[in-house]
């Protein structure tokens, strides 16, 4: 599949982004099915989702969000993280957060946390951007 086939139809094309299928490959004991074409086929199967928005008639934020500064939160960002994927055996250092910064889809500006009053982080969000396909994807969203 090429870039413009998959910008017909991302949702349905792809179970991940497209630049993230350039750079994996799906082992051959892994199959991934559409909703649309699934006929109970499988016996041992995970769903997964994928939304597509095109960020029209969105309303107004009115919480206090700030940007993530990586340089200097990635310890605090980490500790929320694992804390909240911890019964999922998750964990992700300050190390991992800061390699994160390599990537060419990182854009810190989509980094975003909501303050819990307290100056510390309530809920956070980790996006990336693909300049290619000019598509956002979440990769992280926890809420403690």
């Amino acid at each position: 599949m090429d870039r413009k086939e998959y910008l017909q139809d991302p949702c349905g094309m792809l179970s991940i982004p497209y630049w993230k299928a350039e750079m994996l490959t799906v082992p051959d004991s892994v199959r991934i099915i559409h909703c649309r074409d699934w006929k109970g086929q499988y016996n041992d199967y995970q769903r997964f989702f994928r939304i597509r928005h095109d960020l029209n008639g969105l309303d107004p934020i009115f919480f206090d969000y700030d940007t993530i500064s990586i340089d200097f939160q990635a310890g605090e960002l980490s500790e929320m993280i694992n804390a909240c994927y911890q019964h999922e055996n998750i964990a992700i250092t300050e190390e991992d957060i800061l390699e994160w910064k390599k990537h060419k889809t990182f854009r810190e500006e989509l980094c975003v946390y909501i303050n819990a009053g307290n100056g510390k982080m309530a809920a956070s969000g980790i996006a990336a951007y693909d300049e290619n396909c000019r598509e956002g994807t979440i990769e992280w969203v926890q809420v403690l």
